[in-house]
């Protein structure tokens, strides 16, 4: 059987992933735990099977989902090239079962505190089903056997509400249309706008629901539970924030081709009015979360200058183009200065003049001179753009790749020389 299109071959490894016989990426680029906590089997080659769900260009980062654990049919495994470079691998909704065959040892916690999609949520087994607990029946409402029901509900057909989500459903021997709730203090009804995020995060576009009925005629004993729905904590709404940033960020909605710069408000509309809370304090926080999402080469510089540079009585603006990026502003003794840092960019660009000149004619200057990068490039800014409005600084992002050389230091320096 011919490797399905937009699927990889995957030949799993103490040593690491291998997608060729050749080329491999080692388990500190996956995110996976860290290797002391587990080992591979050596006693038999292990395939697997996965579907690419997404690779992001700017990071190298190629997300899968494992669809099959013991794949045989691996004649293509050795002619497998990628067409981009891959640095970084995340696996999303691993089956634990599957999963853990292929050890020859490991600590389960490390596992499961893995953040966002890593381990697909576990169904119910017979015996929870048989042995459910913290279900508050009154036993005097009770039919002689009470229903039992194990099912997977399409996530749009679940409707949130305050503290709880419902849904209808057809269950046998109860009602064609049978009401289901299942609470949870966490869930307010404004998580109907963002559906598609807890799909992204849950894995899967529908979730597992289980529970009793211990009178069909009277709601008071019907008792739902799902672990999906349990798992929206506080914690979980902060990678669905992240998960927004992400789209945001790989996916600009532009909204004016003749607009450079944008406010946070402008740029990430809507998600957290929707969910009815002012929960930024700062643009200083909303980098901070950007970079939690993401993780970029540059994130040193741009907490430095976000937290120690920056104006405090200014905003943080964003570019979309030529990439994502933010524009801070530094008030010096002796001029106004203006840095552009672009998330894994190799520079940074620093924008001064004398405060003879207002702040918002520099903003105007520099704005201008982003227009002209987005139009011509970068190469060609570099080369062909005067200078006699403003003093133009470059400085390099040297050792950014490197894991033995930091080379945040001597960057730091030479843009503090240039803050007068």
């Amino acid at each position: 059987m011919p490797k399905p299109k937009g699927h990889i071959i995957l030949k799993i490894c103490d040593d690491g992933i291998y997608y060729n016989s050749v080329d491999k990426l080692d388990w500190d680029t996956t995110n996976f735990p860290d290797k002391k906590f587990f080992g591979i089997t050596k006693s038999r080659d292990i395939y697997w099977l996965a579907k690419m769900i997404e690779y992001r260009k700017v990071t190298g980062d190629l997300i899968v989902e494992i669809v099959d654990f013991g794949f045989e049919y691996v004649s293509d495994f050795e002619n497998q090239q990628p067409k981009a470079q891959v640095n970084f691998i995340l696996f999303e909704n691993l089956l634990w079962s599957k999963l853990k065959e292929i050890f020859s040892f490991y600590k389960q916690q490390h596992f499961k505190e893995i953040e966002g999609s890593f381990l697909a949520p576990e169904a119910p087994t017979d015996y929870e089903l048989d042995n459910l607990e913290n279900y508050e029946v009154d036993l005097s409402k009770l039919d002689l056997k009470p229903l039992k029901f194990s099912f997977q509900q399409s996530l749009s057909k679940i409707t949130f509400k305050m503290g709880y989500v419902e849904t209808i459903r057809n269950l046998k021997g109860v009602s064609k249309k049978a009401l289901v709730k299942i609470y949870n203090p966490h869930i307010i009804p404004e998580f109907e706008f963002v559906k598609p995020y807890f799909a992204k995060y849950f894995g899967t576009r529908k979730i597992s629901i289980f529970g009793v009925i211990g009178n069909k005629n009277d709601a008071s004993t019907y008792q739902f539970r799902s672990p999906h729905i349990s798992s929206i904590n506080e914690d979980f709404i902060t990678n669905i924030k992240r998960l927004e940033i992400s789209r945001k960020i790989r996916k600009p909605k532009i909204v004016a081709v003749d607009k450079s710069l944008f406010t946070p408000e402008e740029f990430f509309d809507g998600f957290e009015a929707d969910k009815g809370n002012n929960i930024r304090k700062s643009d200083q926080e909303l980098l901070k979360d950007i970079l939690e999402a993401r993780g970029v080469r540059n994130a040193k510089q741009l907490l430095y200058i976000s937290g120690s540079l920056q104006s405090p009585n200014d905003r943080i603006h964003f570019t979309l183009t030529p990439q994502f990026g933010f524009l801070f502003y530094v008030a010096g003794e002796e001029m106004h200065h203006y840095i552009w840092e672009l998330l894994d960019s190799h520079a940074t660009y620093l924008w001064s003049a004398d405060k003879d000149q207002s702040k918002s004619d520099l903003l105007k200057i520099v704005t201008h001179k982003i227009n002209y990068i987005r139009d011509h490039g970068r190469t060609h800014y570099l080369g062909h753009e005067d200078h006699k409005e403003v003093v133009f600084s470059r400085i390099n992002h040297e050792h950014a790749d490197s894991k033995l050389v930091d080379g945040f230091p001597k960057w730091r320096k030479r843009l503090e020389e240039k803050l007068v």
